[in-house]
């Protein structure tokens, strides 16, 4: 089978060898092999740098990235990506606007105003690193407070229920009628509870929650333990019932009208052709793990249930 590069679509030859992806299924020039390391030190959203999910690690290709590449790469890495989004300070100058790592933090001890020092030879001012604004007059006489545009946004958000990204603090207002959010800068959470997406859950996944005065919404589980009354996840009770199910047909006789189905292709047929492939091509514990990560998938996205998960 022949190789070609994924960016840039160049089949290997004997004077163009090609590198292998992470992922093992893939290939890349050696030229094109830096992009993925300068596209995410550009773009957060494409950090860590991957293929087919799989990291591209830094030293398993540094013989074929510029020191400039390599460089900028780390910083990002060792700096700005290390700290969560809603917990960075920028530098509040209008004119700069730079990353400030906590080890420029400085703690005034006559005030306990925490501040941090712009490092930039171009600037050098302070900025307060609770509520983020400019130091005009040092410390002694700043107050942390919200102007009234940041008032109104917070007061319209709370009343319209809109959620926080829990990673970079991002107000995201829901859009569509399925409550799993990504957002821009490439978290995935839940818009009913704000917490990381962890799949099949107790949230409703589709429109607002409903609880009752016990804390339980609409599908009957509770706001806080995301248990039901019997102390099962939602996972839990799927897999109950399906248990459930399947010992009922043994009694009725109905397994024998289902002996001619295909299970992995009531799956196969919602997918399209390039993960068909990608299933078909992995061996039977893999590629049974990964038929039921997209049972889950096709249910928590389209609604989609199935016979045996």
């Amino acid at each position: 089978m022949s190789k070609s590069c994924v960016i840039c679509g160049t089949e290997e030859s004997e004077g163009e060898l090609l590198l292998e992806a992470p992922c093992g299924r893939h290939w890349v020039c050696p030229d094109d092999v830096g992009s993925f390391f300068e596209n995410a030190t550009n773009n957060e959203s494409l950090f860590p740098p991957q293929c087919c999910e799989t990291m591209f690690m830094l030293e398993d290709y540094e013989d074929y990235i510029s020191f400039e590449i390599a460089w900028a790469y780390q910083m990002k890495q060792q700096g700005e990506y290390s700290i969560l989004a809603k917990f960075r300070v920028y530098c509040a100058n209008p004119a700069c606007g730079k990353f400030l790592h906590p080890e420029s933090h400085v703690e005034d001890q006559e005030t306990k105003i925490t501040y941090a020092i712009c490092d930039s030879e171009e600037c050098g001012k302070l900025t307060c690193a609770k509520c983020k604004a400019l130091l005009v007059d040092g410390t002694q006489n700043h107050e942390c407070k919200q102007t009234e545009d940041e008032k109104k946004f917070k007061q319209t958000a709370n009343e319209k229920g809109y959620q926080e990204c829990f990673v970079c603090g991002a107000t995201v207002e829901l859009a569509e009628a399925c409550n799993h959010i990504t957002c821009e800068c490439g978290s995935s959470f839940c818009y009913i509870c704000g917490k990381d997406w962890p799949g099949l859950h107790g949230c409703p996944h589709y429109g607002p929650a409903v609880y009752d005065e016990e804390g339980y919404n609409q599908d009957g589980y509770h706001r806080e333990s995301g248990l039901n009354r019997q102390g099962l996840t939602r996972r839990q009770d799927m897999i109950r019932r399906r248990e459930e199910d399947e010992e009922d047909d043994d009694e009725e006789g109905e397994d024998e009208d289902n002996e001619d189905e295909d299970p992995e292709w009531e799956v196969l047929q919602h997918l399209t052709p390039d993960q068909r492939a990608l299933v078909n091509q992995l061996p039977h514990g893999p590629r049974e793990d990964a038929l039921d990560q997209f049972r889950i998938t096709l249910f928590e996205t389209q609604g989609i249930t199935f016979d045996q998960f």
